[in-house]
């Protein structure tokens, strides 16, 4: 992920290959795939029979003269109809949506817009848009950055005029709040976000709890949700000897203040790559973030297997439907109820170099983003898959972290756009 820090884009180098050779190295381990119990609150299939039980007692209100008079025929058309109304729909229930790096400081409002305009045009009806906090709050604690409230302010008047809603994700330490090595930081002068000063925890948490708060309290009536980081399981996104508790640590303090402020805005931990089932558990223990998350995010990208692989054969960690139930048997296991998932990065990258697992062609990416979609459909549990990424980074093939995009750089559409319009619309 990149994000822009006083006015400048930088990026994080060769993310993606960091994470492949830091996770893909791990033992592929296979487990016995079990049936997930879900929440009344999140089960459309007990909803179903409670509006069920709703209408027959409808029914027996109803004079028996008259269902003998419409016909069994009638009544029947009758009860189909009540159905239809009173059914939910799972697909309606469950968001999709596009990965896009609009917050970029070389990003225009009219480039915002356009984007976002080419999102809708998706069927996409959520987008998630990093928000650096480096930015945001980029020299002093409590001094928010006028240029970059703006920017946000236009993104979302944007984002409402499309129909698109908006994840924000709250990521990197400014350098004030930052816990890296003052050989790093130097007294916070020059261009101290290219030297990774922002990957490191901060010192308080408290201060990055602050800062979620503000954004919650200006923007979270307006948004779907906040999720706290990115990829904490990898050094490049959080550079620290204890993530899992650092991340924790994070967590905790932004989550009441979150609530405080607006009580009814989803607040979204984890947010890891692959299915890790150990750093889940890690964050339990270590990082005590039980209680303090709405819903829980991951990150289930599947290469070199397509999105309909099983454990059997890609390993838990890169199968998207069993690595999600692994995640939610830990998440139930430690008083998670409801055990709701978010996707909140998954996709496909075209690349040339056929020597990394990662790259594909453009017709492979499509039918996997197609993949993607169908079997999120038979997750009732997962509440949004957003899919990485709107745009290609750039034009080299040779680079992965450039051909995520459904789109080029150009906006031209890759095959994967249309396959992704289509299979939202079921077609």
């Amino acid at each position: 992920m990149m994000t822009s820090v006083g006015g400048r884009v930088w990026a994080t180098s060769a993310s993606r290959r960091r994470l492949s050779s830091s996770l893909s190295s791990r033992t592929v381990t296979t487990t016995e795939n079990t049936a997930a119990t879900i929440g009344a609150a999140t089960d459309p299939q007990t909803t179903v029979q409670s509006r069920l039980r709703q209408f027959a007692r409808a029914l027996r209100r109803v004079d028996r003269q008259w269902v003998t008079r419409i016909g069994i025929a009638a009544a029947i058309a009758l009860a189909l109809t009540v159905l239809s109304v009173v059914t939910p729909s799972v697909s309606a229930r469950q968001m999709a949506g596009l990965n896009a790096h609009l917050m970029w400081s070389d990003v225009s409002a009219s480039e915002q817009d356009g984007q976002l305009e080419q999102i809708a045009d998706a069927g996409a009806g959520i987008a998630r848009v990093d928000v650096g906090w480096s930015s945001l709050e980029q020299n002093a604690k409590g001094r928010y950055e006028q240029w970059y409230l703006g920017k946000l302010d236009t993104l979302v008047d944007s984002a409402e005029r499309h129909g698109v809603k908006l994840l924000l994700t709250l990521t990197d330490s400014p350098c004030w709040a930052s816990s890296a090595p003052e050989s790093l930081k130097q007294g916070c002068q020059g261009r101290w976000w290219e030297r990774g000063v922002t990957e490191y925890p901060p010192i308080d948490p408290g201060s990055f709890g602050d800062a979620a708060a503000y954004v919650a309290r200006r923007w979270g009536d307006r948004i779907a949700a906040l999720e706290i980081w990115n990829e904490p399981n990898n050094e490049i996104f959080l550079r620290t000897q204890d993530p899992a508790r650092d991340y924790g640590r994070l967590l905790r303090a932004a989550y009441p203040r979150v609530k405080a402020e607006r009580p009814r805005l989803p607040v979204l931990a984890g947010t890891f790559a692959l299915a890790d089932e150990k750093f889940l558990e890690q964050l339990y223990d270590d990082g005590g973030i039980a209680g303090n998350y709405d819903g829980l995010a991951w990150h289930p990208y599947t290469h070199p297997y397509s999105p309909r692989a099983r454990a059997s054969r890609a390993g838990v960690e890169s199968s998207f439907r069993d690595g999600a139930d692994a995640l939610r048997r830990i998440m139930r296991k430690h008083g998670d109820r409801r055990a709701e998932l978010w996707a909140t990065e998954a996709g496909a990258t075209t690349c040339a170099d056929r020597a990394d697992e990662r790259c594909v062609d453009a017709d492979t990416q499509a039918r996997w983003i197609r993949d993607y979609v169908e079997v999120a459909r038979d997750m009732p549990w997962l509440r949004a898959l957003i899919v990485y990424n709107l745009r290609d980074k750039g034009t080299d093939p040779n680079d992965v972290e450039q051909g995520f995009g459904l789109v080029r750089s150009d906006f031209s559409p890759k095959p994967s756009f249309a396959a992704f319009r289509s299979a939202l619309a079921g077609r």
